[in-house]
This record gives structure tokens, C-alpha cells and sequence, in this order.
């Protein structure tokens, strides 16, 4: 297993040098999906800037931090407006998943399914000595598809008990007065935990793991080399008649995954 490690370490060492002209690369996100992985990314720090200090007021750290920010009704303005641009990335973006679903059903490379289990267990095996091989993923593994949930579990709470926070009047004509409460407990207990997921499990998948360090560009440029999807994907790559390949405009050639699997996006 080390020996697994350290060659793969050693391969793409190499690859974080930058591309190389003329290397094969294949399409991993689209334009639109970098756009809206780019406004979460700035949302969710601005919000988490501006929000932990609040929930933490007492600190002498947070008072500071808010202070340096424009004091705490500048804090409260630019959080509101953040956690607005994040409900409208989550409103697009379920709208797209629905008019997907109504074009390709219910079927999804992203739904969490057995194999997934199967391939977790598997994981942990091979971290303790007991399998020789990685399991082998298609589009998504178990820990992309974990992510990608986390996120919409967490836009969701953060955004219902936001709305319930910003507007309790309106909450509680409809609902008792003890959600008021609730949902400052809920909203601060999931931001915390969001921020603590970014710090350590993001964190590392997508900067520290030994085969992307410094950084993972791959959600910034939309591409990824081949040789490394046919590595950390090689279920969405096979068989290999099922890509189709077209030259870019740097003369690379940039593939995109066949239709095998279905809709190449979530």
C-alpha cells in the first residue's frame, strides 16, 4: 500500500508543474458549473467571515475582526446580502437538477447508491493493510457524492433558519415562537459545522492531499489530465471507445466523457 502511495505521489508530482502543451485532458466540469463553484466559494467564506464572529461576540477576537469589518451593522449587512446570493445559487441550482430530472428522469451520477458503501468499505480496508487496490470509481466517488450533499444539506438548513432569524415576525405567524430560538441554535450549530468541514475534509481533498498539492485546479480551469482521470475515474473512461475526443485551441486534446454512464454532468 505505501508503495501504492508514494508512485502515485511521484507520478503527479509532475502534473502540478502546469500543462503541458499537447496533453491529453478530459472535460470535467463545464463553464457554468466553475461559475457557481466559484460564487459558493466566495459566498460561503463571506458568510462564515462575517458570520462565526457574531455567533462568538464574546471573543475578543471576533470583536476585532468585527470592528476591522465596519462595525456590527456593516457585519449584519454584508452577511444578509451574502447568504441572499447563496439562496440564489441553491434556487438556480435546484431548478437545473429539476429541469435535468424532467429531460433524463431520476437517474443521477450523483445519487448515493450500495456501490458507494461498498467502495467506502473497501477504502477503509486498503488504509488498514487488508486490500491490495483502491476502489475504482466512476464519475463520482463516495466522497465527492458526500460532499456534494453535505453542501445541499447545509444550504438548505442555513437558509431556512436564516430566513426564520431575518424575519421572526413573519416566522411566527405560522409557527410557535420557540422556533425562533431553534433555529438560532440550528443555524449556528450547522455553521459551525460547515466551516469545520471546509477547514479539514475540503481542505484536504482538494489542497493537501499529496496528489494535488498546493491546489486542485480542476474546478477553476473545468479540465483534468487524462492520465490522472484515467486513475481517479477510470470507470467514467472505459471502455475507451466510449470518448470522444476534439482538439482546443492550444492544440491539446481535450476528451469528453461518453454518454455511457449518463448525462455527463449531475
Amino acid at each position: 500500500m505505501r508503495a501504492g502511495i508514494a508512485e502515485r505521489a511521484a507520478s503527479r508530482a509532475g502534473a502540478g508543474a502546469g500543462p503541458a502543451e499537447g496533453q491529453a485532458y478530459v472535460q470535467r466540469f463545464t463553464r457554468w458549473q466553475v461559475v457557481q463553484h466559484a460564487v459558493l466559494m466566495v459566498s460561503f467564506t463571506g458568510l462564515a467571515l462575517t458570520g462565526i464572529p457574531q455567533k462568538y461576540a464574546q471573543l475578543a477576537i471576533s470583536r476585532w475582526l468585527i470592528e476591522a469589518m465596519g462595525g456590527i451593522d456593516r457585519v449584519r449587512e454584508v452577511h444578509h446580502v451574502l447568504a441572499y446570493v447563496l439562496l440564489g445559487l441553491g434556487l438556480v441550482h435546484a431548478l437545473e437538477m429539476a429541469a435535468r430530472a424532467t429531460r433524463y428522469g431520476l437517474r443521477s451520477q450523483m445519487w448515493p447508491g450500495v456501490q458507494d458503501a461498498r467502495d467506502l468499505l473497501q477504502q477503509l480496508r486498503y488504509f488498514m493493510g487488508l486490500e491490495h487496490e483502491e476502489p475504482r470509481f466512476g464519475r463520482y466517488s463516495f466522497k465527492e457524492k458526500f460532499e456534494y450533499w453535505a453542501v445541499v444539506w447545509g444550504t438548505a438548513v442555513m437558509g431556512l433558519t436564516g430566513l426564520i432569524l431575518l424575519y421572526p415576525e413573519v416566522a411566527t405567524r405560522y409557527l410557535p415562537g420557540v422556533v425562533v430560538p431553534a433555529a438560532r441554535a440550528a443555524h449556528g450549530g450547522e455553521a459551525v459545522l460547515a466551516v469545520v468541514a471546509i477547514l479539514i475534509w475540503h481542505m484536504y481533498n482538494a489542497h493537501l492531499r499529496a496528489e494535488v498539492f498546493p491546489m486542485d485546479p480542476v474546478i477553476f480551469t473545468g479540465r483534468m489530465p487524462r492520465e490522472r482521470a484515467l486513475r481517479e475515474h477510470p470507470l467514467e473512461l472505459e471502455p475507451p471507445g466510449r470518448a470522444s475526443a476534439q482538439t482546443s485551441a492550444t492544440g491539446a486534446s481535450v476528451t469528453s466523457p461518453g454518454r455511457g454512464g449518463g448525462p455527463s454532468t449531475p
